[in-house]
């Protein structure tokens, strides 16, 4: 085979190798929206007027929430394998639940960085808005701590994994509801939400009204905490095969790593419901649809962290039980953990492949 014609047939390859975040991206309201609110940040920017910048930002993240957003954007770009200024060390850089703008681990830095780049600036704001869009599902529900946990019971009565409650006489066992119908109600509660809550509105709930800012913030916070352990896992994974050494930093990853949110139950309904749905596509009976799940490693999707989830959302203009998304959502994420775990240790950017190749991901400032 001759050059031209081996390079002929690696581009042919790469072209039908299509990148499913970027392919969502390109028919997403949601990406157009946000892509259009940068430049126009943009051209704002540079005609002198930065209000536009704050507002815009502050409709994706609360100021209360930044530290931690972009703690958790940046996590995986610190350089822990490079070399740290003297003092920067991670004994002066928290607060209760948050980060105090030291040295440590050069903030500021990242800080000016994201947000001295457009190309950044966007990127952070596509995470932000898979965040947002998983609070604004969570909070369609009325106290949505107590119902989501009622969803995973039901969820669980189903499976026969825990006991159902005693009837009023002390005698007589309701019985459980079939897993198809619980997949019903979790699915129509998030086509709901969808239809409520288009893009660049304010989050209502399922009586139509605003959810409070307090609640709806809350709900921020927890899937950003979400984020945060995902990527404190990753980071762990690799200290673990001795590919960055985490010494200074493994008992603080650690606890991001092992916090546990309200938001747990929710995330694994999205999840669950979205490959039960498919499955139901597909005709398949209880047995089987529990050994396709099993065989594509479905509940391992939590590997995406939250952009991973939030996939599994109803999105506007999409069939929601289209069979091809459970094999590309499944092989999107063996190629996450595949790079991962090819890393070589000796790359001081090592990041550089994970980020550039999925979304809402950057390469590491050197140290």
């Amino acid at each position: 085979m001759t050059s031209f014609t081996a390079s002929s047939a690696s581009r042919e390859t790469e072209e039908q190798h299509i990148n499913l975040i970027d392919a969502i991206r390109e028919n997403s309201p949601r990406s157009a929206l946000i892509a259009d609110k940068v430049e126009h940040v943009k051209e704002d920017w540079e005609e002198g007027n930065y209000d536009t910048f704050t507002t815009v930002l502050e409709e994706y993240v609360p100021l209360e929430l930044i530290d931690l957003a972009m703690t958790t954007f940046n996590l995986v770009r610190i350089p822990f394998q490079t070399q740290r200024p003297v003092g920067d060390s991670f004994t002066g850089c928290l607060r209760p639940n948050r980060f105090n703008l030291t040295n440590a681990w050069n903030i500021m830095h990242y800080f000016t960085d994201v947000f001295g780049n457009w190309g950044k600036f966007r990127e952070f704001l596509e995470l932000a808005d898979k965040v947002r869009q998983l609070a604004t599902a969570y909070c369609y529900m009325t106290e949505p701590e107590a119902s989501w946990l009622l969803m995973d019971r039901l969820w669980k009565e189903a499976n026969g994994e825990v006991g159902q409650p005693i009837g009023e006489d002390d005698l007589t066992e309701p019985e459980a509801l079939p897993r198809r119908c619980v997949t019903g109600i979790v699915r129509r509660i998030l086509m709901r939400s969808l239809e409520a809550n288009p893009p660049g509105q304010p989050p209502k709930d399922g009586t139509g009204q605003l959810v409070e800012t307090a609640m709806f913030n809350e709900a921020l916070r927890l899937n950003w905490e979400e984020e945060r352990g995902q990527r404190s896992c990753h980071l762990l994974g690799l200290h673990s095969r001795g590919i960055v050494d985490l010494s200074e930093s493994r008992a603080l990853l650690r606890q991001w790593k092992d916090v546990w949110t309200p938001v747990n139950e929710f995330h694994w309904a999205v999840v669950n419901t979205r490959g039960i749905s498919i499955c139901a596509r597909l005709n398949l009976n209880e047995e089987q649809e529990n050994r396709l799940l099993r065989g594509v490693e479905w509940m391992n999707l939590y590997d995406m962290g939250v952009q991973g989830v939030a996939l599994c959302l109803p999105q506007e203009g999409e069939d929601y039980s289209d069979p091809r998304f459970l094999a590309q959502l499944s092989r999107h994420r063996r190629e996450v953990t595949t790079f991962l775990h090819q890393m070589d240790g000796e790359d001081a950017n090592f990041t550089d492949g994970w980020f550039q190749r999925f979304p809402a991901a950057l390469p590491p400032l050197q140290g």
